[in-house]
């Protein structure tokens, strides 16, 4: 493992399980800038896309387990205790609100593809977007003020506010984007297109692919906005998932190995 930058960094993410049982892939673990192996937190089938309370005190994911299909949202404390499921069947891609008191996640149900909130113990289910089956939602992320959310719509990547309302389209291409992730300070959504971590403002100015080209999906920023994490490593680099790079894109280098797993998100937390 590379060094996390930052006095009392952690970083959550999905790989395999070290000791290679019937389910070898998606389980949740944290590393942090102490050294030492990264920590398995979750035992049970195929956990994915961590995502940290804003007061590092527990962790939303998404699992398969008790499901015949798709994933589900639950909690845990930070040390892997009390899991809990909280989301509706076939739910996925949650992140928490800075204030702490809502989560943001994809439904598919009978009605469609569709972003929604809840509150973290999985009540007061309110949906965001339009129930649409030709539609596809993906990956909503909270602004750090939380005043707005980012997410992919049909392959491009929006921004809309809070509650739902004011959607607006700030790529407008063909390409396919992914995986949005707001900057610390708010004037900056990382995103990735063309297997690269793309830059660009929340107004849709300033649209900048970063140099380094390793990246699939998932970039995350430091809480200090001096780094940025990213996952997959490609063709070069098939055993390395978890890549971190200054915001320029310079300074690419390793920071978790994880052979056999690709594409895999991972999360900054707070400071401890």
């Amino acid at each position: 493992m590379g060094d996390l930058p930052g006095e009392g960094t952690k970083l959550a993410y999905a790989g395999e399980s070290a000791d290679g049982g019937a389910v070898p892939l998606g389980h949740i673990f944290v590393v942090t800038d102490r050294g030492g192996l990264p920590v398995e937190l979750t035992h049970d089938e195929g956990s994915d896309e961590p995502a940290w309370s804003p007061d590092g005190s527990r962790i939303v994911y998404t699992s398969v387990a008790g499901l015949l299909v798709g994933t589900r949202v639950w909690v845990m404390n930070a040390d892997g205790s009390n899991p809990k499921a909280i989301g509706p069947d076939t739910s996925s891609d949650p992140d928490w609100s800075p204030d702490g008191t809502r989560i943001v996640f994809v439904v598919e149900d009978t009605t469609g593809r569709y972003v929604a909130v809840m509150t973290p113990e999985g009540t007061e289910v309110r949906s965001l977007t339009d129930h649409d089956q030709d539609t596809l939602d993906l990956s909503p992320a909270w602004s750090p003020d939380g005043t707005e959310i980012a997410y992919i719509f049909q392959n491009d990547l929006f921004v809309m506010k809070a509650d739902g309302s004011g959607g607006r389209d700030l790529t407008n291409d063909d390409e396919r984007q992914e995986s949005p992730a707001w900057s610390p300070d708010g004037r900056t959504i990382a995103f990735v297109e063309r297997a690269h971590v793309s830059l660009i403002n929340p107004d849709g100015t300033g649209r900048r692919s970063l140099p380094f080209g390793s990246c699939q999906q998932d970039p995350a920023w430091s809480p200090d906005g001096g780094t940025i994490v990213c996952t997959g490593g490609g063709e070069a680099f098939p055993n390395t998932d978890i890549w971190a790079m200054g915001p320029d894109g310079t300074g690419a280098r390793p920071l978790v190995r994880a052979p056999g797993v690709q594409d895999q998100p991972a999360m900054w937390g707070p400071p401890a």
